[in-house]
């Protein structure tokens, strides 16, 4: 019976994760594609005006709704996958390695 319940509670917090990511994904795309479709109009209208693609490319405005949404977007990814999503046990290892790599080359030591 506590197996069972174990079971089912594991399950239940798979399921949210999955949704949690689901959801993620989504709102990543949807930034994305309004996104562009927003930087293709701006820039549309700045050519209209009179604006070199370069100019109207690179002006803030362009970029601006990427800056502030993307943000919202990292902490959405940092509240997700949490430091995991860039300190993961895989890369402290990996830098533990590296480092005494090094520090052995400077050193003439071998292992």
């Amino acid at each position: 019976m506590e197996t069972i319940r174990k079971e089912q509670l594991a399950f239940a917090i798979a399921k949210n994760r999955i949704e949690k990511l689901k959801k993620f994904y989504k709102h990543l795309l949807i930034y994305v594609v309004v996104n562009v479709f927003l930087s293709t109009t701006i820039i549309i209208s700045e050519l209209r005006d009179g604006s070199t693609f370069t100019e109207s490319f690179f002006e803030f405005k362009t970029f601006a709704i990427w800056i502030y949404w993307g943000a919202g977007i990292a902490f959405q990814a940092l509240r997700l996958f949490g430091s995991s999503l860039f300190f993961s046990k895989g890369w402290e290892e990996k830098k533990i390695k590296e480092f005494m790599s090094h520090k052995n080359r400077e050193n003439g030591n071998k292992f």
